[in-house]
């Protein structure tokens, strides 16, 4: 029989299947028969938009799609909703977005779906369309700047499309000499001319929007010293140490390690070379005899210069020394007579090993009728501590105990503690009357440990804590320049009349329930009097508080005429400038009943109507409670921010 072959063709849109068969359509031995399903439709695929960002409150744009298998039926969809949709090629559309798809700030859905009955259909993966808070200059002031000392200041900005460009506005208005702005916002470089400079900045995104910003920046006249308002160039062991008047003439020669006994009064002790191996030893130490000089002549002692003197009238000078010696100081010096001459310490390096140990020791044993005249001078000293956490005691660069007797003047000192290092302190005044301590430069790290469980580091502290009826106070620390750094840069513990004025206290950052970078008073001195008059001082607002005053109804402090600045102009995340203490879980008994007053405070304009001091009480808004059960404190304000609080406010001015 003659078979015939017929070919079937089916369209795919019909479902028909492809097969091969004879005349009575019966299947062909030895072929398979094909069956093809119904067709799938495509999904649009959206590979990117055009722009992807739009900022706030902008027009009508047009927004350009790029993909696969787009058709004359396919829409852009704007989270969900359809856009007015030109179907250019199958990898091209273009939508018109309205002003009202971008009025707030956000995100959007971009989808491509495909409308048909065709081959095309489905919606495609989303993409992200950025809508951004429009382009503004967010750094209002800038910090001042001191000719001769290298400047650096980092603008911001906010909101506006991709990367931004500064530049100069073009004003005609100049950076101060000396400096440059780069165009990652950078204000850097050297002043060179003192002054007063107003300019203008401009910030430019990546759409070509731009923002501005007025800026005025004060250029201090350079100089030569340490501490606030100097550029910093006498600081530690710098300088002659014979203040031009040449060594003198020596009557001993040093070349090893023992004991002084000067046979008369001024001796002079030079060395020779460096001595000393074990920096856990007393390596030179005297007892009871006369005064002397002790001129290191440049070299270096590795171990502890220690002894005790009667009458005053020790100098220890011009070198390095290295010690490695807990509780006591790589220079250790034990008094137990009335002063009568200048006991001087300076023009030295001490690099102290120990936790707990001290650069420099001084110990008035016993106590004498308070002299005016400071017998103890440290001047021109430098220090070095571990870089390592403690436990239990604590570090100095300079202990100074006057038993109520010898005041102390310590001046260009300066210091590097340890990163870990909790509670350094500085420069220690403990139980001195009339002590000067003055144009110090201290930076502090910031800490790396629990705060909570360890204390902070403190720049100077005037002590006379567990002492009462002791004549301890009337103590002052002026024009010394201080970088906190969620540290406290003066503390001030049950001591009465002393003044902290003229210094310059950058980045506060200490913000705690009762520490700042000014801490007077505490809970654990309750019932020992505490005073302090605070004035003329520039602090630097992080985001920690100023000035604090503690303890109970027996501490007062005078804040007057100071000068607050924000840490590269932004005063958003200052805490208060002044506050009575907040009640500590740690010691839960009256913490806050003492008097503020806070009067002519000048703050920057980026300042705004933010809250400036806090007086705390027992009722009303509970994050100004400061004690158990009752504790009430008075502040006493004028032109000086906004206070606030549930203690007693009182407006008063001068």
């Amino acid at each position: 029989m003659k078979t015939t072959l017929y070919l079937v063709l089916v369209l795919v849109w019909l479902a028909v299947p492809l097969m091969v068969a004879d005349s009575k359509n019966a299947p062909v031995e030895g072929v398979t028969r094909i069956r093809v399903g119904p067709a799938r439709k495509t999904d649009p695929v959206l590979r990117s938009v055009s722009p992807t960002s739009a900022v706030a409150g902008g027009g009508n744009f047009t927004l350009t799609a790029t993909g696969l298998y787009f058709s004359s039926s396919s829409i852009v969809q704007w989270n969900g909703a359809s856009l007015k949709t030109i179907h250019v090629t199958a990898t091209r559309l273009c939508a018109s977005v309205p002003s009202a798809n971008i009025a707030l700030a956000g995100t959007a859905n971009i989808t491509v779906s495909n409308h048909g009955p065709r081959k095309f259909g489905g919606t495609s993966r989303p993409m992200i369309f950025t809508i951004t808070t429009p382009l503004a200059v967010s750094t209002l002031s800038v910090p001042s700047a001191i000719v001769g000392s290298m400047y650096s200041a980092n603008l911001t900005a906010t909101g506006g499309i991709g990367a931004y460009t500064w530049g100069l506005y073009a004003s005609g208005r100049a950076l101060p000499p000396g400096l440059q702005l780069t165009s990652i916002g950078t204000l850097t470089g050297t002043p060179t001319t003192a002054g007063t400079y107003p300019f203008d900045v401009q910030v430019i995104d990546s759409a070509n929007d731009e923002a501005t910003q007025s800026y005025s920046m004060t250029v201090a006249s350079s100089t030569a010293g340490c501490g606030a308002g100097t550029d910093n160039s006498q600081c530690g062991n710098v300088g002659d140490p014979y203040a031009g008047q040449g060594a003198p003439a020596a009557n001993a020669t040093i070349t090893s390690c023992g004991e002084l006994n000067p046979p008369s009064s001024g001796y002079v002790y030079r060395l020779a070379a460096d001595i000393g191996s074990d920096p856990t030893a007393e390596c030179l130490t005297w007892y009871y005899g006369y005064p002397f000089v002790l001129d290191l002549n440049g070299y270096t002692v590795t171990g502890m210069i220690a002894g005790a003197m009667n009458p005053y009238g020790v100098t220890i000078m011009n070198g390095t020394v290295n010690c490695n010696s807990t509780s006591t100081g790589c220079i250790d010096i034990e008094q137990d007579g009335a002063p009568a001459a200048y006991d001087k310490v300076h023009h030295l390096s001490l690099n102290q090993a120990a936790l707990g140990g001290r650069c420099i020791n001084f110990n008035q044993e016993n106590a004498y009728a308070s002299v005016s005249t400071p017998y103890l001078q440290i001047y021109n000293v430098q220090g070095t501590l571990p870089n390592s956490l403690e436990g239990d005691d604590r570090s100095y660069l300079i202990w100074v105990s006057g038993a109520g007797t010898v005041p102390a003047e310590v001046w260009n000192a300066t210091v590097s503690p340890g990163a870990n290092l909790n509670a350094f302190q500085g420069i220690t005044m403990y139980q001195t009357v009339g002590s000067y301590v003055h144009n110090n430069y201290i930076v502090l790290p910031p800490p790396a440990y629990d705060t909570s469980a360890y204390d902070t580091d403190r720049a100077i502290l005037f002590d006379c804590e567990g002492k009462v009826g002791s004549p301890c106070g009337s103590n002052v620390a002026a024009y010394n320049q201080i970088v906190a750094d969620q540290n406290r840069a003066f503390r001030v513990r049950a001591e009465t009349g002393d003044v902290i004025h003229d210094n310059l206290i950058q980045n506060c950052r200490l913000n705690a329930p009762a520490e700042a970078c000014i801490h007077i008073g505490d809970t654990d001195t309750q019932g020992e009097a505490t005073s302090a008059e605070i004035y003329g001082n520039t602090l630097e607002m992080n985001d920690g508080a100023g000035i604090e005053l503690g303890g109970d109804s027996s501490g007062s402090a005078n804040v007057h005429d100071n000068t607050v600045t924000c840490y590269l102009g932004d005063c958003s995340r200052a805490g208060w400038f002044a506050f009575t203490s907040l009640w500590e879980a740690a010691f839960p008994h009256p913490t806050a009943a003492g008097t503020l007053t806070v009067k002519n405070t000048t703050f920057p304009s980026a300042w705004g109507s933010q809250n400036a001091v806090l007086s705390c009480g027992p009722a009303g808004n509970p994050s100004y409670i400061c004690g158990i059960p009752d504790d009430t404190a008075s502040v006493a304000h004028c032109n000086t921010g906004t206070v606030v609080g549930n203690g007693i406010m009182t407006q008063s001015c001068p």
